[in-house]
């Protein structure tokens, strides 16, 4: 049939148009790729080059990545914005776009009562602003003492964003500690070009900000105990909510002011008898304060002068100035707590992994995540950084439509993490058939499901299972770019060799389970136990996921189960606030596997009880 001259020219016509609309949609939509391949390595040739269909192995094929720098990238979006993940991997590596949607809540104390003029820190919970306000105290020598390092701050202010902050960088690990290779990151993004120095971070975050203005950056987000924001200004698509003028905690309960000598860092502990407890150098006091040191007053008019007045424990005075002081380490605890429910994720910032920045797979990096230190990087590498952050943020970063690498990181890290933690104490029991039966307890269900008795010949059985089980759990669910070809071929590599040892020691425990069960004699297994034993060891090691970090016990309603902080805490800073949550290997210092559930008390363990 012919087409007349009308049908034609409606062909035509439809014909620009749908071209038009590709035109638009590659290049205008959500879905588009933006011209920043130098952040990622990745040129437009590679990425034109790979469907978008392709399979994970395909990719990996053509992005290789060795298992430790896989390892690295898969730890990096698994335990992004999650607090428990960021202390068990403290250095963080890597430098993420990110975005809160409007209205929601910062936090800031200040002792001015004046919205800040410049850039400042933000809070995502109030508790750790409202611990940052002081705990000011009346009392009858010296007005009001101080329970706050910084001075006398009073003042809290809630903020909330009026529009969308889009040009946010969020860095991983512990990157609040405020020393040590935790602050890496602040370094290179303010050009701090002597790696061995301190960094200052009012210094940093000073630079950081005006590096920003030429592409309208609005802040950093980093990790202390509970997420924070440097907020680059106050004053733009920022609203005031509220303006909370904190008073003295001895007027909110109806006390009197304190007697000056009750009160100060270390409250005294009531001696029930004489003798209780060993008695300070050089003091006469038969009932003491506890302990072997002298304590001293912790305020800022009085520092250093030392306790001369012997207390009253039986009197009113004393123990309203007790109760007081447990209140002000409930502060402390209950910031602790606030933090403690980002472990699992802090959903009020969302991230975009597809335009991630990291030195990742450019350079050697420590896979020890507790000894690695990106300050040494080549200077190229950390001029990429900063040139990538430029280029992304021409545009606002687009979170949506994106592939959501967590919930692929975390459905690996959920299924296989007690399996593997499981089949490592496995490996050391004496009996042999117990070691067996116990593999194919944990491995059993899983070999099977993926194993097709259709496919003929043992090999070519095992090859398409172990595919079919990658397949299953690494995937995407949306157009890929830039960094998520490099985060898609380390979730393939990572799930690979997850799933060829599962495949292998099942393989083992058959053998077992051979000579035990049909044999009914044993076979000398000790050399391939051993290699087996090793390389589930040394991968646990690598990988060393945050869900094997756990309070064994379950923790009562007033406790939390506490993952050690490395920056300042309610619980002290880092290792100087308790050596029992660290390991220290004559090198370094790790969180220890078996965490501890704490209470408020524990801010303060020589605290007397309330009478």
């Amino acid at each position: 049939m012919k087409l007349s001259v009308f049908h034609k020219y409606i062909t035509v016509v439809l014909l620009v148009i749908n071209v038009a609309f590709v035109y638009k949609y590659l290049h205008e939509s959500p879905l588009s790729i933006p011209n920043v391949f130098k952040s990622t390595s990745l040129s437009e040739k590679f990425e034109a080059s790979l469907p978008q269909n392709s399979d994970p192995y395909t990719i990996y094929n053509r992005l290789p990545i060795d298992l430790a720098n896989a390892s690295a990238v898969f730890n990096t979006v698994e335990g992004a914005l999650k607090q428990k993940d960021a202390n068990t991997h403290p250095v963080g590596i890597s430098f993420i776009p990110a975005y809160i949607p409007p209205n929601t809540r910062l936090y800031h104390s200040r002792s001015d009562g004046n919205v800040p003029h410049s850039f400042e820190w933000v809070a995502f919970d109030y508790e750790f602003s409202y611990a940052f306000a002081g705990f000011q105290r009346s009392t009858n020598s010296s007005g009001v003492i101080e329970h706050n390092w910084r001075g006398r701050e009073h003042t809290l202010f809630t903020f909330k964003n009026t529009k969308s902050l889009d040009k946010l960088i969020f860095l991983d690990g512990a990157s609040a500690a405020k020393s040590g290779s935790e602050m890496d990151q602040q370094m290179i993004l303010s050009n701090q070009t002597n790696t061995t120095e301190y960094v200052d971070e009012r210094v940093a975050a000073d630079k950081i900000c005006k590096w920003g203005e030429k592409f309208g950056l609005q802040g950093i987000v980093r990790l202390e105990v509970g997420y924070e924001m440097i907020l680059c200004d106050f004053h733009k698509d920022i609203e005031l909510v509220s303006n909370v003028t904190l008073g003295v905690v001895n007027d909110l309960i109806g006390f009197p002011p304190d007697e000056h000598k009750y009160v100060h860092q270390h409250p005294y502990k009531p001696h029930r008898k004489a003798g209780d407890h060993p008695h300070p150098k050089g003091s006469s006091d038969p009932k003491g304060p506890p302990g072997g040191e002298f304590y001293k007053y912790y305020d800022y008019g009085k520092r250093g002068d030392e306790v001369d007045d012997i207390p009253d424990y039986e009197s009113l005075s004393y123990n309203r100035s007790l109760l007081l002081s447990h209140l002000r380490l409930e502060t402390g605890f209950e910031w602790g707590q606030a933090g403690n429910t980002h472990d699992f994720g802090e959903d009020r910032i969302l991230l975009d992994f597809s335009n991630m920045v990291t030195p990742i797979n450019k350079t050697y990096i420590d896979p020890n995540a507790y000894r690695r230190n990106i300050s040494y990087i080549s200077q190229d590498l950390k001029d990429d950084i900063i040139h990538s952050f430029e280029q992304i943020y021409k545009e606002p970063t687009v979170p949506f439509y994106k592939t959501n690498w967590q919930s692929i990181t975390g459905a690996i890290t959920q299924k296989f993490g007690p399996m593997l933690v499981n089949l490592n104490s496995s490996l050391y029991h004496e009996n042999l058939k117990e070691v067996s039966d116990r593999i194919q307890l944990l491995t059993f269900n899983f070999v099977r499901r993926y194993t097709n008795d259709a496919t003929h010949g043992s090999a070519t059985q095992r090859e398409a299972a172990i595919k079919i089980s990658i397949d299953d759990y690494v995937f995407h669910t949306f157009h890929l770019r830039n960094t998520d070809f490099l985060i898609y071929a380390s979730i393939y590599k990572v799930q690979s060799e997850i799933v060829n040892f599962i495949f292998d020691i099942f393989d083992f425990s058959k053998d077992l389970a051979h000579d035990i069960y049909i044999k009914g004699e044993y076979t000398s297994h000790d050399e391939e136990l051993k290699r087996i034993q090793k390389r589930l060891s040394d991968m646990l090691e690598l990988f060393n996921w945050s869900i094997s970090y756990q309070c064994s016990q379950t923790c009562a309603f007033d406790e939390t189960c506490y993952t050690p902080t490395w920056g300042p805490g309610p619980f002290g800073w880092g290792i100087q606030g308790n050596t029992d949550f660290f390991d220290y290997d004559g090198k370094t210092y790790s969180i220890k596997h078996e965490m501890s559930c704490i209470k408020y008390t524990d801010a303060q363990k020589d605290i007397a009880p309330l009478n």
